[in-house]
């Protein structure tokens, strides 16, 4: 918490989680982005209305990107996002915890400017 708190205060909620004799935290991310590029990015559709769901791989426009490198955005609100720009880990969370060797999150690339969507691996097991 103290090498990340910073990052997760800027993108959200810090939340007490007692559990047994420790003070845990969780983290509740409320920053939202409304940085989908809508005709670019792949969309599930539901089956029976065609109504527009949710992203399969998002496409961002970078310069609607906020401020916080942690994020949601408004069409997947259960996923949360982290973004990269020059792998700062004084200003971004993925670096941070990168260079800290922290372990217990996988992150997963979904899209950069230079190769745009990035198609989903299978982590190993």
């Amino acid at each position: 918490m103290e090498i990340t708190g910073d990052f997760l205060e800027r993108a959200g909620q810090l939340l007490p989680l007692p559990f047994k004799n420790e003070a845990l935290t969780i983290c509740n991310i409320l920053e939202r982005s409304e940085c989908i590029d809508e005709n670019v990015t792949p969309w599930k559709f539901e089956p029976i209305s065609g109504q527009r769901q949710a992203p399969r791989r998002p496409c961002f426009v970078t310069s609607k990107l906020q401020k916080s490198s942690l994020f949601k955005i408004t069409d997947s609100l259960y996923k949360t996002y982290a973004w990269e720009k020059n792998g700062d880990p004084q200003q971004e969370f993925k670096a941070c915890v990168e260079a800290n060797g922290l372990t217990g999150l996988r992150f997963e690339p979904v899209w950069s400017e230079e190769e745009g969507i990035i198609p989903y691996k299978r982590p190993d097991l």
